[in-house]
């Protein structure tokens, strides 16, 4: 664990004081971001208010950083028939097992179905009665809606033919097993609409353009966009996120929560500002036709509904958390 997280969860746990003492606790997709922040958390916990036990679910197997002495490691796939027959029952699941990234739910959509769908409902299962049930979906479920800020109450316009129609109609389906969990499992269950988090974590292979342009400053002194970088997206600090979270966990009701930033600017912005923060040089190509011709425009949620939950920090601002993001990337 770098410093930087650790500073970061112990900051958030001097803001809060939440109780997680006498559960069981299982995060998959634990090697992600945010995954790796939550049981960061949950491992750091004073006594009195730590869970009974922590286990992570990754396919791999490989951390950003080394998880707590403490916590169990299942290395399996979620996928594989009979895998989650074999883990336990808990009192709190946070699944947030998926293929984020883009270039990897467009090329494995099958699994990218499964983990939202049959997996999902197979972990509901392993929840104890009175538990948490916390299934991760994504601002993908709002695409080709028309609006500039998605709210919980609104939905995507895209068909099931659509590129992105795996990892989205995944989405919608895993809330909606979410929803009749907390009808008929006597759960406490959430779904999470996640919009562009980021932070100190990221793998080596990450694709998505945050990662990317800070490798290539990192490496080269210099940002090449693959295109003209008009699409806006709101980011939101990985510390940020894990607030929200929490707070939707302790103190919300069963429903569907945005999560997210408000550091809302172009990705040519974002570039621009990763270049400042490394010394770097950006080139941008002339043409204004978009790299991913599929991927939304414009990305933004109204938080309101999980900001009126109490235990929140203040938002993080975007050269903060790039400088800090940057920091563990160079150290890594």
């Amino acid at each position: 664990m770098t410093d930087i997280v650790s500073s970061d969860i112990n900051s958030y746990i001097d803001e809060t004081n939440f109780d997680f003492s006498g559960k069981r606790v299982l995060i998959t997709g634990a090697s992600g971001i945010i995954g790796n922040y939550i049981q960061t958390y949950l491992s750091k916990l004073p006594q009195g208010h730590r869970p009974e036990s922590v286990s992570l679910v990754s396919k791999t197997g490989q951390f950003p950083f080394a998880p707590s002495p403490t916590c169990l490691v299942e290395n399996i796939d979620l996928t594989h028939t009979g895998s989650v027959a074999k883990l336990d029952k808990y009192d709190s699941i946070f699944h947030a097992a998926g293929y984020g990234q883009p270039g990897k739910f467009l090329a494995n959509e099958v699994k990218t179905i499964a983990l939202n769908t049959w997996v999902t409902e197979a972990l509901i299962e392993k929840t104890n009665p009175g538990g948490d049930f916390v299934f991760f979906s994504s601002s993908e479920v709002y695409a080709e809606n028309p609006k500039i800020a998605y709210s919980e109450t609104d939905i995507g316009q895209t068909n099931t033919d659509h590129p992105r129609a795996a990892y989205i109609e995944g989405k919608r389906l895993g809330e909606t097993l979410t929803h009749i969990a907390a009808k008929h499992h006597q759960l406490s269950a959430i779904s999470l609409r996640i919009a562009l988090i980021y932070g100190p974590g990221s793998k080596s292979d990450d694709e998505r353009v945050l990662y990317t342009v800070i490798r290539q400053a990192l490496e080269n002194r210099q940002v090449q966009l693959r295109d003209s970088g008009s699409a806006i997206r709101t980011y939101g600090y990985v510390l940020n996120a894990l607030s929200q979270i929490i707070s939707a966990v302790v103190n919300g009701t069963s429903g569907i929560y945005n999560v997210g930033g408000n550091s809302k600017l172009t990705i040519r912005e974002l570039a621009q500002t990763v270049c400042d923060l490394t010394d770097s040089k950006l080139i941008v190509p002339v043409s204004e036709t978009a790299f991913l011709k599929d991927a939304p425009k414009h990305v933004e949620l109204d938080l309101t509904k999980v900001l009126e939950l109490p235990g929140q920090i203040p938002f993080i601002g975007i050269e903060d958390g790039l400088q800090r993001t940057i920091q563990s990337m160079r150290s890594n």
